[in-house]
């Protein structure tokens, strides 16, 4: 049988990558939203596909300031403009560790399941002749 996992990291390197995960964490922490599935519902957020007109209103803002109210800064949409952008670039990123993870993670477990399957019939064989192994074996 051929297993799914034909290299792994070393464990060095699990470790390195359990405490990158959690500086990060705890880096973006005192930062991050958290919001209720009620909050969520009906939010207007701005999608890929409206970044443009985003930057563009932005643009606008900058050129014409004094149009807006006092208690306005035209930089403001800007700077949320790149923190979206950034925050962005970072949501991929993670989210291409995600699904590498998870398919390891999955595979991993596929490999475990099939030699103990492997395992399970070889013992389930053996204990007829080994008292011992049958004992072993009892739930």
């Amino acid at each position: 049988m051929k297993k799914m996992i034909s290299s792994k990291p070393t464990e060095d390197v699990l470790v390195k990558m359990n405490a990158a995960a959690d500086e990060s964490i705890n880096h973006f922490e005192s930062h991050a939203v958290s919001l209720s599935d009620k909050e969520r519902v009906g939010l207007r957020t701005m999608g890929n596909g409206r970044q443009g007109i985003v930057r563009s209103m932005s643009g606008i803002a900058l050129s014409f300031e004094e149009c807006l109210p006092r208690t306005e800064n035209a930089t403001d949409l800007h700077q949320m403009l790149d923190y979206h952008i950034s925050l962005n670039d970072l949501f991929i990123k993670v989210g291409k560790l995600y699904e590498m993870l998870r398919d390891t993670v999955s595979a991993t477990g596929v490999d475990a399941i099939k030699t103990f399957d492997r395992y399970n019939n070889y013992f389930q064989t053996a204990r007829n002749n080994n008292s011992a192994l049958d004992l072993a074996l009892q739930p």
